[in-house]
């Protein structure tokens, strides 16, 4: 109970200390005394509550004095007068034992090193210090050593990020005056009066007259603008807003600034004075520092340098002042002046190829250093990049893929097609309202769920589509873990949104990892997932919202995972996905990579997505991630395909496709190429007759019936490489779940949360965690060789007593490892270092490693074209063919356990294969599909069965649920004694594509 009430385990739904304590003692003889505490609140204070707040720190300063002053008599150093030189110092503590007890080195200076020493000494990147002067720092001499000021700064500049367009630019602060401008502009220059775009005059009108006179703008007051500016008799409606009521810009900095320094704001000669102003307020939080920077600009006035001080900047914009200031066109107009004197919005203006071809210049200057080599340049550029680490992460991994293949092949590439992942003519699709969504939904694939309930006329009167909201109508009106009706009226106060997979698991605010439950059952989740504490009872109702719409198939994925098992396969899939969907990333990658070879004359050739899709359905080549990993070669190959082809076929349109080179187009006829057909000549019943021509020479480029052989032949295919980034763990030191003192006794080796805490009385840790493996051989007259995990406890430790290989490192290793409770016998160090994901081949077995007890199947599944059509879209075609669904799929199954029983000897364990052979009659007695009544099923079908048989044979960490095979979980291999390995087995080490590898038999080493 007390447990509960400390929130070291998870509190049941009516939770009450003082009802349970009535239980236990109400009939002990200082129950009185207990029952007025608990209703005074004063039994058993936390401690970790605001209202057990410390001690100001004066009052503790105060007492120290007091003991130096009585005790000085008896001995004297201790009244020592503190020896600092800052006056501030001196004022704040009086004595050298004050300043020593008080002193703190403060955030903004960080680890007291310069960062030139840091790189020297570790290789490491964490410092930032400045400093005035060397020598030893010591609490009374701080700030005669370091320098406070530039410290600061660079504190702040090393977390914000480089501008979006230009590489080495720094970004503006978010309330920098020409940022401001710019948003403004830009907000305006997408406002709609009456259906139409605002005049330029009209335009800077309102930025005259109602920007730089009120911070809140509202639509009325455009309105009222417009109709005296143009004498209208009806007042005008305004579109374009994402708060249809008000803009969300303003120039709050300049009317500040106005009623400070007066009309010198609007005074160029002044500008870069109150720019550099803004820039200190934003970086500098310690008033003093402001202060002290403020003393720079002469023509300020004492009274306007205490104004100035008492305002507080926060938040950086996404692009520099070069971007916005710096670079012209050819009549020498910059983008800032463009977006004054034109109608024309940011996007519109930086695309424009004297712009494109500017900052490409000046990225590719950034990137070029001679002083540098490759990896210096491309880690200089992703330090600074305005992107994720996830994201920086997966360029490197392109660069370093190029780099493999280029080492294979030998040469330079005469190209690289990089696909561009958002098709601009779908962008009306992309941004429909959600309302709209909703009904469309509504009225056709999720008819049933909503025809019997309110939904509908509710959706009607939402007064918006907040993300609350929203994610009310697409559960179907429904708690999504408890399937309770939710109240509409109540959605604010009673109801809160989750993360599903939890904070401190994955970092995705999207709204696939997000749900609208009740407060008391959110606070009940707590950081566990809702697949352990709800899917038994929800996921029939989770899989009917997927079928009909409402929800997509990565949430029910995020819904129904086990985050233990799963987390790092779905974060890394995170990460890939990051990739795809931001389109600056892919720009950079492109930077790059031209940079690299430059000098090869290697094209960088630009594809939008959408090509891809298109070869897809012309082709009839289906794409179906759940079979296996071979959709991104296939992807990879169509995106190389589309690249060649443009360039060759479209010849004088090569400034539209590659990266690099440049030709004006008039205005909409870059519009017009985006949603030209490029491969019409390729598409059945052209009147080319599928032949592809060469315009200028009448070569015979392709045809039809080659593209659609070379793609049948690469659908295809048997066998293709596939590779894993291997990896060591640094992150959490125990499993996320915490059993309380009762369930502790059942463990085999419960951790203690803390130091000193017994775990019979306070709970325990259920397991730790492991930052890499070791494969070490039991020394014997027959050779045993096991997998064992070092303890993410004990890695850092070991990295102190010396480098791996190292006499110390190895002694310090083979003590760690004598300390497991697996490892009983005398052993050897076979393999010292073996990281997650990888590879090994044992026999017939192949498998990546999960942990030391758990693997992943490497085997990747090849079905033949007419199985994948089956299965593709969610099985589209059972549901347009039901007179041939059952004997479609019941074939599809046959094929699945062939190859199962064929390649998939992992399968053995728990006799997977034999059981789900076993149950083919099981299988053809099942429905085509899942039957519901209502929420719950009734019966699990035939494609549900496959979809799970798929799951579990996937290269990866997920598994199926075949119980109605009769099978508990399919593709779960644990070995919870260790995992044991024959004298055969070999560790694979791969290059990053796969091209390369080295492989080791253990018996060999």
């Amino acid at each position: 109970m007390y447990n509960k009430y400390i929130g070291q385990a998870p509190k049941e739904k009516g939770f009450d200390l003082e009802k349970g304590l009535k239980k236990i003692l109400s009939k002990k003889e200082n129950w009185k005394e207990i029952d007025e505490l608990l209703k005074a609140g004063d039994f058993l204070p936390k401690q970790r509550t605001s209202a057990n707040g410390v001690i100001p720190h004066q009052m503790h300063q105060q007492e120290l004095d007091r003991i130096i002053e009585k005790q000085a008599k008896y001995y004297p150093w201790l009244a020592t007068e503190n020896p600092a030189t800052g006056e501030r110092d001196r004022h704040q503590a009086k004595y050298e034992l004050d300043q020593l007890v008080s002193f703190r080195i403060p955030y903004y200076v960080g680890p007291l090193v310069t960062p030139e020493v840091q790189k020297a000494t570790s290789g490491a990147k964490f410092a930032w210090a400045k400093r005035k002067e060397d020598g030893e720092i010591t609490p009374w001499n701080l700030w005669d050593k370091i320098d406070r000021a530039e410290s600061a700064e660079a504190f702040i500049k090393r977390m914000t990020v480089k501008d979006t367009y230009l590489l080495n630019e720094d970004v503006l602060p978010a309330n920098s005056l020409l940022y401001q401008k710019y948003n403004v502009l830009n907000e305006l220059n997408n406002v709609r009066v009456n259906g139409r775009r605002l005049s330029v005059g009209i335009k800077q009108d309102i930025y005259t007259e109602l920007f730089k006179k009120k911070k809140t703008v509202k639509a009325s007051d455009v309105a009222s603008l417009v109709m005296a500016k143009t004498r209208g008799v009806n007042k005008p409606s305004v579109e374009g807003l994402s708060d249809p009521k008000k803009f969300n810009s303003n120039l709050a900095t300049y009317l500040d600034l106005k009623s400070i320094v007066g009309d010198k704001v609007d005074d160029n000669r002044y500008q870069t004075d109150l720019e550099n102003i803004i820039e200190w307020c934003s970086v500098f939080e310690d008033g003093e520092i402001f202060a002290d920077k403020l003393t720079e600009v002469e023509w300020l006035t004492d009274e306007q340098r205490s104004a100035l001080v008492k305002k507080r900047y926060k938040g950086w914009g996404r692009l520099s002042k070069k971007l916005l200031t710096g670079i012209v066109d050819e009549n020498g107009q910059r983008i800032i002046d463009l977006m004054w004197n034109t109608d024309q919005n940011f996007m519109q203006i930086v695309n424009q190829p004297v712009f494109k071809e500017q900052i490409d210049q000046l990225n590719q200057k950034a990137i070029t250093n001679d002083g540098m080599t490759l990896r210096e340049r491309v880690e200089s550029v992703l330090d600074d990049a305005y992107t994720s680490p996830q994201n920086k992460k997966a360029i490197w991994q392109v660069v370093r893929v190029v780099e493999d293949i280029v080492k294979a092949v030998g040469n330079a590439p005469k190209s690289i097609s990089i696909e561009f992942a958002r098709n601009e003519g779908n962008k009306g699709e992309i941004t429909r309202s959600r309302r709209t969504q909703l009904q469309k939904l509504f009225e056709d694939q999720a008819h049933e769920l909503v025809k019997d309930t309110s939904l509908t006329e509710e959706l009607e009167k939402a007064p918006d589509l907040s993300d609350r909201y929203y994610l009310y109508f697409t559960q179907g009106g429904k708690d999504m873990y408890t399937g309770d009706p939710i109240n509409f009226d109540e959605i604010s106060t009673k109801y809160d949104i989750d993360h599903i997979l939890p904070q401190s698991f994955v970092k995705d605010d999207s709204l696939d990892n997000r749900v609208l439950v009740s407060r008391a059952e959110n606070n009940k989740k707590s950081d566990r997932v809702p697949a352990k504490l709800y899917a038994a009872k929800m996921k029939p109702y989770w899989n009917q919202l997927l079928k009909q719409g409402l929800i997509t198939q990565r949430k029910f994925e995020n819904l129904t995972m086990d985050v233990d098992q799963n987390i790092k396969y779905r974060s890394l899939g995170f990460v890939k996905r990051q990739l795809v969907e931001t389109r600056q990333v892919i720009k950079l990658t492109a930077n790059i990579l031209g940079s690299m070879y430059q000098e090869a004359g290697t094209d960088i050739i630009e594809t939008r997505a959408g090509l891809t899709k298109q070869l897809r359905e012309e082709f009839d080549l289906p794409k179906v991630r759940e079979v296996n990993d071979y959709h991104h070669a296939v992807d990879a190959y169509l995106t190389t395909f589309a690249g060649q082809y443009l360039n060759r076929r479209y010849p004088k349109l090569r400034s539209f496709f590659v990266y690099g080179e440049y030709m004006k187009f008039k205005h909409g006829s870059d519009l017009k190429l985006r949603n030209f057909n490029f491969f019409h000549e390729l598409m059945e019943g052209d009147k080319s007759q599928g032949k592809v021509v060469d315009q200028q020479t009448g070569e015979l480029i392709t045809t039809r019936d080659e593209v659609a052989k070379s793609f049948d032949r690469l659908l295809n295919m048997k066998y293709m490489l596939v590779s894993k980034e291997v990896h060591d763990r640094s992150d959490q030191l125990y499993g996320a779940t915490i059993v309380t003192a009762k369930e502790s006794g059942k463990l085999t080796s419960p951790i203690e949360i803390k130091k000193n805490r017994p775990v019979d009385l306070y709970g325990a840790y259920t397991n730790g965690t492991s930052a890499f493996m070791t494969i070490i051989k039991f020394t014997g007259n027959k050779p045993k060789y096991k997998v064992i995990g070092v303890p993410t406890t004990s890695a850092v430790g070991l990295k102190r007593v010396g480098k791996p290989g190292s006499e110390s490192y190895n002694q310090e290793l083979h003590r760690i490892i004598k300390s497991n409770p697996k490892v009983k016998k005398d052993f050897e160090i076979v393999v010292p270092h073996v990281s997650y994901s990888q590879l090994i081949v044992d026999g017939d077995c192949k498998f990546t490693l999960a942990s030391d007890t758990y693997q992943h199947p490497a085997t990747q599944l090849v079905l033949s074209k007419e199985s994948m059509e089956i299965i593709a879209d969610d099985f589209k075609f059972v549901k347009e063919n039901t007179a041939t669904a059952d004997e479609q799929l019941v074939r599809v199954f046959d094929e699945i356990v062939n190859q199962m029983n064929h390649y998939f000897t992992i399968f053995d364990q728990r006799s997977n294969r034999q059981k789900v052979t076993k149950a083919r009659d099981k299988f053809v007695s099942l429905p085509t599909e899942s039957e519901y009544e209502g929420a719950k099923k009734t019966q699990v079908g035939k494609t549900e069965v496959i979809t799970n048989l798929l799951m579990g044979l996937h290269a990866n960490a997920a598994q199926g649920d075949l119980k109605v095979l009769g099978l508990s979980t399919f593709g779960f291999f644990q070995s919870p004694g260790g995992l044991n390995l024959s004298e055969d087995a070999m560790i694979v080490y791969q290059s990053p594509t796969g091209l390369f590898e080295r492989r080791i038999c253990l018996k060999d080493i």
